[in-house]
């Protein structure tokens, strides 16, 4: 069983995260904590491979007792809980390597999906297999490579960063960029650049756009830029690729 320690400490969270999910199906056991203090105490002891806990508590925060428990041990994953006003502060989680923050009240498909994340990277890291789910942890992470892979081809006239996609999809973005790489084959930018290229493809053929006009239309300011990126792909220049 995967220990999971829960800390807020408003008593009516911690134990409500106790309650939202089935966690012996998910094969974890849950510790819920209303001080972070008694939670690392608990920890030294308990060893537990996820925390979830909350950013703004007394004492000690919940960064504080992420970077604390980090120097201790070498593997365990950490869920970030985090009220609107807060999240700005939770994105500083991220460069503790934090999987996902969760704004609060806490749906419960979000909190599964988290705590399902969490548990592929910990076998991942551990070189392990996962207790029996309802779902693995490689088809949560199917799921989660799926749903980006949708948002990048609706959006891909847009600005998409890597800071950008982990934001959206409450994930570390070295993990992102690696699992985006291990579960398709190629990057993420290289996946933006391919779904761009197909759609200037095809906005070429219809000889009634200028080149300027398609590098505006899928994503690009520089001409130069988007000609130099079109040839390397498709083999011509734009221009070559619209007369002929």
């Amino acid at each position: 069983m995967y220990k999971v320690f829960v800390v807020d400490d408003e008593s009516l969270i911690a134990r409500g995260l106790e309650k939202i999910i089935d966690w012996e199906r998910l094969g974890c056991r849950v510790y819920p904590f209303t001080s972070s203090i008694e939670a690392y105490k608990s920890a030294l002891v308990e060893h537990p491979q996820i925390l979830i806990t909350d950013i703004k508590m007394p004492f000690m925060d919940g960064l504080d007792l992420i970077n604390r428990l980090q120097s201790i041990f070498d593997k365990f994953e950490t869920i970030i809980l985090s009220g609107y006003s807060e999240f700005e502060y939770a994105r500083k989680g991220i460069e503790l390597g934090v999987n996902k923050y969760l704004l609060k009240p806490v749906d419960q498909a979000d909190l599964k999906s988290a705590v399902l994340l969490s548990i592929a990277r910990y076998v991942e890291k551990s070189g392990g297999a996962a207790v029996t789910m309802p779902q693995s942890p490689h088809e949560e992470n199917e799921d989660i490579i799926e749903s980006i892979k949708e948002y990048i081809t609706d959006h891909y006239t847009e600005d998409i960063s890597l800071t950008a996609l982990s934001e959206r999809f409450f994930l570390n973005p070295f993990y992102l960029s690696q699992l985006f790489k291990k579960k398709t084959g190629y990057t993420y930018i290289h996946f933006l650049i391919n779904i761009r290229m197909e759609k200037a493809k095809e906005l070429l053929s219809g000889k009634n756009m200028k080149v300027v006009n398609v590098c505006h239309r899928v994503g690009y300011e520089n001409v130069q830029h988007f000609s130099r990126t079109f040839e390397k792909i498709v083999g011509v220049k734009p221009s070559m690729y619209k007369n002929e």
